[in-house]
């Protein structure tokens, strides 16, 4: 659990960072990402 925690904080931290640089398609790309990394973290 706390491996996968390592991971999306480090993609939400990613996300954060491209928010700020004005990538919106990126940022909303990151978001889907950890949208399905969230959703497969929960079936398994």
């Amino acid at each position: 659990m706390s491996y996968n925690n390592i991971f999306l904080g480090i993609f939400i931290e990613k996300w954060g960072h491209t928010h700020k640089n004005g990538d919106y398609f990126y940022g909303c790309l990151m978001g889907y990402f950890i949208y399905l990394w969230l959703f497969y973290s929960y079936l398994f």
